[in-house]
C-alpha cells in the first residue's frame, strides 16, 4: 500500500490536494441513522437516482430501492446535515445473514480466506452535490465501519468504479485482484474493482499510513454518527 503523499526528490513530502481536503473533515455537523420508514426509503431512492441515473443504461426504468434492500442482514444508512437534510446514503450487507450481492459477480468464497470472513459489503454509495458532501460520505463510512467492528465482521468489501477508487485507496482498501473485476450495468458497464479492508485492524492500518481521518474515526466520539448509538446499531 503506497503512502498517501507525493515525495519530491529533494525537500519535504508534498501533501496531495485530496489528502489536505480530507484532513479538514470534522464530522461535527453530521448525523447518521438507518432508513426505516417508507419516507426514509423514498429518500434513499432519490439519492441513488441522483447519483446513478446519469450512468445507468437507457433500458428499462430502474427501481432504485427493491427487494434486495429488505433481505435479512441488510440496511441502508442516511447521512443528514445539521439542519436535517439527507445528502448521502450507503447500504450495508452482513454475510452472516445473507449472501453478499458481490458474491453473485465475483468468487468471494475463493478470494477471501476463512480468516477474512465474515464480511460486510458496503454498496450503493450516493452523495449529493452539497458543500458538506465529503463530510456526509465519511460520516457514513464511520458509522458503517463502527458497526462492522463492534459486530465482529472481519472484512469490509466494496466494488469500486474508476472514478471512486481514489476514495478507497485513500482509506487503505486492498485490491482483490483480477478475479474481483467485473462490469456493472448500474454504472454504464464500467469495470469495477473489488477491494477489501480489514475491519478489525482498520485503526492500526490507518495509523500506520498516517491517515488524517483517524482522529475523527477513532479518537473522537460522535454520538449522532457512531454505529454503537442505539438509533443506528
Amino acid at each position: 500500500m503506497s503512502a498517501p503523499t507525493i515525495v519530491e526528490e529533494s525537500g519535504p513530502p508534498r501533501i496531495s490536494p485530496r489528502w489536505a481536503r480530507y484532513a479538514q473533515i470534522t464530522l461535527a455537523k453530521m448525523s447518521v441513522r438507518r432508513a426505516q420508514t417508507l419516507e426514509e426509503f423514498e429518500t434513499v431512492a432519490r439519492l441513488r437516482e441522483q447519483g446513478f441515473a446519469r450512468l445507468a443504461n437507457d433500458e428499462a426504468p430502474q427501481q432504485w430501492v427493491d427487494a434486495s434492500d429488505h433481505v435479512p442482514g441488510t440496511f441502508s444508512l442516511l447521512a443528514f446535515t445539521d439542519i436535517g437534510v439527507a445528502i448521502a446514503t450507503l447500504r450495508v450487507q452482513d454475510s452472516r445473514v445473507s449472501e453478499l450481492e458481490l458474491a453473485s459477480r465475483v468468487p468471494l468464497d475463493t478470494i477471501l480466506s476463512a480468516a477474512q470472513m465474515p464480511a460486510a459489503q458496503f454498496s450503493r454509495l450516493s452523495v449529493s452535490k452539497h458543500p458538506d458532501g465529503y463530510e456526509a460520505m465519511f460520516a457514513l463510512f464511520k458509522a458503517a465501519w463502527r458497526w462492522c467492528f463492534l459486530n465482529g465482521l472481519e472484512s469490509i468489501v466494496i466494488a469500486s468504479p474508476p472514478w471512486a477508487r481514489p476514495i478507497y485507496d485513500f482509506m487503505c482498501f486492498d485490491d482483490l485482484g483480477p478475479a474481483g473485476r467485473f462490469t456493472h450495468e448500474l454504472a454504464g458497464n464500467a469495470e469495477h474493482v473489488s477491494m477489501r479492508l480489514d475491519a478489525q485492524h482498520a485503526e492500526a492500518i490507518w495509523r500506520s499510513h498516517g491517515q488524517p481521518l483517524c482522529t475523527v474515526f477513532c479518537d473522537i466520539a460522535h454520538p449522532r454518527i457512531c454505529a454503537d448509538e442505539p438509533a443506528i446499531a
